[in-house]
């Protein structure tokens, strides 16, 4: 279509970038032509994507005239920033912060109308100074830079608890074993520390239900302009999360928690990410956990992008636990 808009995706081969780009390609209408940007343009990962329609441009995000270049012309940018990347936890190194605000720069000063972040709400604020969490605040701070610098719209959308965090085998030691390799007593065991408030989580497909819900947002932005959206889901425990695996599976599972203090990070970026997201349950104030774990705008979202997409029933709803569990492990 010669007029669509054209979105362009930082990350495009990633699990969220992926996600986003794959929901704007199915836009029965054409609303948007994609672009993503991509360090390696001769990676798999980016020759299928390019094979289905996107706009490959190499660009790296510590060369802000190759971003600017590749952020040129777009009406909507989507980003997303990783806290535990190795090249923003140098100890002279930019911060996520730092990397953060610089790519919302270039792209306000190239003429971007629309941008799009991966962010968070600020675990500092929601725990009125308790629990700060670095992933949390780090990424609530870009989305209010983002919000000051004048887009048309800048929106947040803060992707719930993976659960394509439970796939890949290698991590399966980090969470007890579960849900590849059984303990001494034949169960495979999912250790994770134990959640306050009302012991739910919330949980999201990314790659089913992530981009479907940025995708609609962008068919209205100003509508959301300046707002956080929770990519959620679903909101269930860690106990049902096993109890459901072992009914799909038909194998013996269980859930297994200790307190979040307990959790040795031994240094590592991921651990401790993991170890202050469940330490925050325990301090969040009521208001704000009624926005963690609230699924109804995803739900309004999803729906909407369905229809854009040409699709009804069960396409049109968010995924649920048994559906994720049944795709990924039957």
């Amino acid at each position: 279509m010669s007029n669509a808009k054209i979105v362009t995706v930082f990350g495009a081969t990633g699990l969220q970038g992926g996600s986003v780009v794959k929901s704007l390609l199915g836009n029965k209408n054409g609303e948007f032509s994609v672009r993503g940007i991509t360090r390696n343009v001769e990676s798999e990962k980016s020759k299928a994507l390019e094979a289905l329609g996107v706009e490959m441009v190499k660009a790296d995000g510590g060369n802000l005239e190759e971003i600017k270049d590749a952020f040129r012309g777009s009406w909507a940018v989507f980003l997303n920033t990783d806290t535990e990347s190795p090249e923003l936890n140098k100890p002279e190194g930019p911060t996520e912060i730092d990397f953060g605000k610089s790519l919302v720069d270039a792209a306000k000063e190239v003429g971007v109308e629309h941008l799009v972040y991966s962010g968070m709400r600020s675990a500092k604020e929601a725990t009125h100074g308790v629990m700060p969490v670095r992933v949390y605040d780090q990424k609530a701070a870009i989305a209010e830079y983002a919000r000051s610098r004048g887009f048309t719209s800048a929106i947040s959308v803060s992707a719930a608890w993976y659960m394509e965090n439970h796939l890949p085998e290698q991590a399966a030691e980090l969470f007890g074993g579960f849900p590849y390799h059984p303990d001494a007593e034949g169960y495979l065991t999912l250790q994770l520390p134990t959640l306050g408030g009302t012991g739910d989580m919330s949980w999201v497909d990314i790659e089913r239900d992530y981009g479907d819900i940025v995708h609609a947002v962008l068919l209205s932005p100003e509508t959301y302009d300046k707002k956080q959206v929770e990519a959620v889901s679903r909101v269930a425990s860690l106990e049902t999360f096993v109890a459901t695996f072992e009914k799909v599976t038909k194998k013996k599972a269980r859930y297994v928690g200790f307190d979040w203090q307990s959790l040795e990070t031994h240094g590592s970026l991921e651990v401790e990410t993991i170890k202050g997201i469940f330490g925050m349950t325990h301090h969040i104030d009521p208001e704000f956990a009624k926005a963690f774990y609230d699924s109804s705008v995803a739900r309004e979202l999803k729906a909407k992008a369905a229809a854009a997409k040409g699709l009804a029933g069960e396409a049109a709803e968010l995924q649920t636990i048994e559906g994720f569990l049944t795709k990924h492990f039957l």
